[in-house]
């Protein structure tokens, strides 16, 4: 284990700090670019074109004034003298004074130089349109003809310089447009210079990354979790045996319970706080006496050596690690419960090698998962031929649902009051071809969870389900409901509403007599697309039930946000032993149950006393093997015309 830890620091020593190296050199390239475009910007500062536009438009306006007056005074030269054109010069003085004054604004421009022409004609003109106007009328044919001949003079300068500044304009703005054609050029190949260096940088960088990778691995270590990987583990173990050839090892496999959908969920970066959050946790609590490494995946290894009482001071152990699992704190506050599942072999007991003590755990483990997660199991020889009938099961299952080899069978439930069917739940079955023996679910469901073929066997229940159920909720005396299981993976895929819907159109099967069931497990992964789902199952009617309520995490806050219509109580609360307890824990949940709107259901009444037991708690709906074994559909539609009679009596069977 030192000499783990010792090489891995040496290796960091020598590894470039890539990130670091790579990151100041982009900044730097990118720098440079950007003051080479900066740079090259400055250039776009024009001569000042705008305002030669500006005096342009002056200028106009000032050609067309003067233009008006000159029109003006030739056809009053050749007129009668009338009060009327007296007026008209008077206007005319004025508009033309108003235009001179906006010139004398200008900084630069015709009136700018007191002694240049325009200046000195403007200003004679002005005043012999004065002299006219305060001359009156009689109009003087002399004074019209002299202030012709200066308007005549003002027409001409003023068209003269109004198009040298145009000219002035336009070769500005063919220098300006000559200067954004480079700067353009110069700026795009600053972007594209930028854009090179950028790909160089990101390209060296995954170069050593990948570098730093194969180094970590070459020396056993697993980048992510810093725990060794496989070849660091098989280097481990192998220098152990050698070391002390008589010890006793443990083989422990871990595996991070529904991962696959929090990866999916919350996304990979979550994943991977999990999976460093697990493995500090197993270090912590295996690191001192044994050796934790990453197996691949989701998966952990773990091998401690056994003391001389056995496997005692572990199973105490792996209780008090699986009971509390480490919880890991999420963002936007609160904490997720990472559960844990594992498979212990022992060495050399079960395997002769450590690849088959590893094998071994592996079984364990599977059979930790099908008992239902969240524990841990032991090898023993019958796992091996659990192992080889669950790989038989998983060659075969797609071709056994492309066959049909499956079917349902109905379990009734059971009013106690009214002594009537009230509902059945569709349980699948598989009759293999191959061996034509009877598949029990608890063996094939796992397989297709991990197969991704649930969604074909979820199908096949819903749509055979809802076709036989049609007939039942119509007859008289009919069924209120079928209940059906649904996949955990099912309630977590897109459009589950609009696919059940389309179900329950094509077999014309109300939805308010259609009963989904849910496990509280379900409830932890918190998606928005189970939300979706089970809102849009509610707006469809459906009805919802809480499955196994008790035997999970038993949230209260699961049940305010699923708002059940059915609370199941598992049959395991039967089986206690304290007669006081058992009635105390069934009470109470029937106490929830009825907050909250919902029935509740106990499952797994197979004794006299057993319905005794759950007449005197209360409960009015129940389910077992005392009343009725799950059954075809036609024997169930016999049940139904013959126990839902008046006054007929509770079935019992042999």
């Amino acid at each position: 284990m030192v000499k783990m830890a010792s090489g891995a620091t040496s290796l960091r020593r020598f590894l470039p700090r890539s990130p670091h190296v790579f990151g100041v050199a982009f900044l730097i390239a990118g720098s440079l670019t950007a003051i080479f475009a900066i740079r090259s910007l400055e250039h776009l500062k024009p001569p000042e074109t705008d305002y030669g536009q500006h005096l342009g438009r002056h200028m106009r306006y000032t050609f067309a004034e003067v233009a008006a007056i000159d029109s003006m005074l030739g056809a009053l030269v050749v007129s009668e003298n009338k009060q009327n054109a007296l007026d008209l010069i008077q206007k005319t003085a004025d508009r033309f004074y108003v235009r001179l004054e906006n010139l004398s604004g200008l900084k630069t421009g015709p009136l700018s130089n007191p002694a240049g022409p325009i200046n000195l004609t403007a200003n004679a003109l002005m005043e012999q349109l004065d002299k006219i106007v305060v001359a009156g009328v009689p109009l003087n044919p002399g004074a019209l003809n002299e202030a012709k001949t200066l308007s005549h003079s003002l027409l001409q300068e003023t068209g003269d310089f109004t198009r040298q500044v145009e000219l002035d304009v336009d070769r500005m703005l063919r220098h300006r447009r000559k200067l954004a054609s480079a700067v353009s050029f110069e700026v795009a190949f600053s972007i594209f210079l930028l854009l090179i260096l950028a790909m160089l940088t990101f390209g060296l960088f995954l170069y050593n990354r990948r570098i730093v990778r194969k180094l970590q691995i070459s020396n056993g270590q697993d980048s992510l979790t810093d725990l060794s990987n496989r070849r660091g583990f098989t280097d481990w173990i192998g220098q152990k045996v050698l070391d002390e050839p008589d010890t006793q090892f443990a083989f422990l496999l871990f595996d991070v319970d529904r991962f696959k959908a929090i990866n999916d969920n919350f996304g990979h970066f979550t994943g991977d706080r999990i999976l460093k959050h697990t493995a500090a946790h197993l270090r912590l609590f295996f690191g001192v006496e044994g050796h934790v490494a990453r197996w691949g995946g989701d998966e952990f290894v773990a091998v401690v050596r056994l003391r001389s009482e056995g496997t005692a001071a572990l199973e105490h152990k792996l209780i008090k690690l699986i009971s509390r699992p480490p919880e890991l704190p999420m963002d936007g506050g609160g904490t997720m419960p990472v559960g844990l599942s594992c498979g212990v072999s022992l060495w050399p007991q079960d395997a002769e090698t450590v690849d088959e003590a590893v094998s071994r755990a592996d079984a364990a483990l599977l059979e930790a998962k099908r008992n239902g997660r969240g524990r841990f199991a032991f090898y023993h020889d019958d796992l091996s031929e659990k192992q080889r009938r669950q790989d038989a099961i998983r060659s075969d299952l797609k071709r056994a649902i492309a066959d049909g080899e499956f079917f349902l069978v109905y379990q009734p439930q059971f009013c106690v009051r009214s002594n009537k069917i009230v509902g059945a739940e569709a349980l699948i079955r598989w009759r293999s071809s191959r061996t034509g023996t009877i598949i029990r679910p608890d063996e094939f469901i796992a397989v297709a969870e991990e197969s991704q073929h649930i969604w074909s066997i979820d199908t096949f229940v819903l749509n055979t389900a809802c076709r036989a159920a049609a007939h039942w909720v119509n007859m008289p005396n009919g069924l209120d409901r079928i209940a059906i299981n649904l996949s955990p993976h099912s309630f977590q895929r897109v459009g589950l509403g609009a696919h059940v819907e389309a179900i329950l159109r094509r077999w014309n099967m109300p939805a308010h007599k259609l009963e989904l069931e849910i496990t509280e497990g379900v409830l932890l992964s918190e998606s928005p697309q189970l939300n979706e789902n089970l809102a849009a199952l509610k707006a469809l009617g459906i009805r919802l039930a809480l499955d196994d309520f008790g035997t999970g995490y038993s949230n209260v806050a699961y049940l305010a946000r699923l708002r059940p219509d059915l609370l199941k109580i598992d049959r395991s609360f039967l089986r206690e032993p304290n007669d006081h307890m058992r009635k105390s824990i069934i009470q109470g949940v029937s106490r929830i149950s009825s907050s909250i709107g919902a029935t509740t259901l106990v499952e797994g009444v197979e004794t006299q006393a057993d319905l005794d037991f759950v007449r005197e708690s209360g409960c009015s709906l129940v389910q077992g093997y005392l009343l009725a074994y799950p059954m075809p559909e036609d024997e169930l539609q016999a049940l139904l015309v013959k126990t839902n009679q008046p006054d007929a009596a509770l079935p019992a069977t042999p």
